[in-house]
């Protein structure tokens, strides 16, 4: 297993694409925080209901508004490991003997937590322009902030990412899967902002993009605020466990040969 897993770092380490992504992430969120810090320096209300006034502040508003590139990552994801069925490298790997439990194991565990750290990338370079525009402030309070949001985010958005590897090893192409990935969680994207609005609130409590929101309207702070989220757990916990069986059966009966 581990040797899988540091093959498909070294896969990774070598993808151009995502570290092009990964790079153009980082200089669109520094570039893109201007426009926060403008709209609150003359603006008396909230950008998106959540208060932009020191760098945590910032990280957490640039990543309430991150639904647009939860629908890219996932369709990328999605398009990287369907992908390595078209390429037949799955098949190459599962002919020379490789366990396909510790394969899937060893792809799933890497890709999300790659993706993952796509999705926290705009933000973070936002965070920088913020901590040159509104300094330290309360440091320790605005570091809690941010790793509370950063662990929530690989939590949350892990279900999503597992469930875009459901997708390609479904339809086991990378162009059709990235396609279909991104499709549908755009319009699921679309129906959660919909309901919004509604009192339609419990369908929304089965998207992980609902949860993402909830725990950046609570915040956290050292002397009060909600740092543990059991709802926002429980639902990407059933995701993902709901994706990964799927998703294992679906590789293990598969004809690679």
């Amino acid at each position: 297993m581990s040797n899988l897993i540091r093959m498909e770092f070294y896969k990774l380490r070598y993808n151009l694409l995502y570290w092009l992504a990964l790079l153009g992430m980082v200089i669109f969120g520094f570039t893109d925080a201007q426009e926060y810090i403008d709209f609150a320096s003359y603006s008396t209300v909230k950008w998106d209901d959540i208060a932009v006034t020191s760098f945590s502040g910032l990280y957490n508003s640039m990543t309430a508004d991150s639904l647009i590139f939860v629908t890219l990552m996932a369709g990328l994801i999605a398009f990287t490991i369907g992908r390595e069925f078209s390429l037949r490298t799955l098949s190459s790997e599962v002919a020379s003997g490789l366990n396909r439990r510790d394969i899937f194991v060893s792809k799933a565990i890497v890709n999300i937590l790659a993706y993952d750290l796509l999705m926290i990338a705009h933000p973070l370079g936002g965070m920088v322009k913020g901590i040159l525009h509104y300094g330290v402030g309360d440091l320790p309070d605005n570091i809690l902030n941010v790793l509370r949001t950063s662990i929530y985010i690989f939590i949350i958005y892990s279900a999503v990412f597992m469930c875009s590897v459901l997708i390609a090893y479904i339809f086991r192409n990378g162009i059709v899967a990235g396609i279909v990935s991104a499709a549908l969680w755009f319009v699921l994207a679309y129906v959660f902002a919909m309901l919004c609005n509604t009192d339609l609130t419990a369908i929304n409590m089965l998207l992980p993009f609902y949860h993402c929101r909830k725990i950046l309207d609570v915040g956290s702070s050292l002397h009060g605020g909600r740092i543990i989220d059991i709802p926002a757990i429980l639902c990407s916990v059933i995701w993902v466990s709901v994706c990964s069986i799927i998703t294992w059966r679906a590789f293990k009966k598969a004809d690679l040969k």
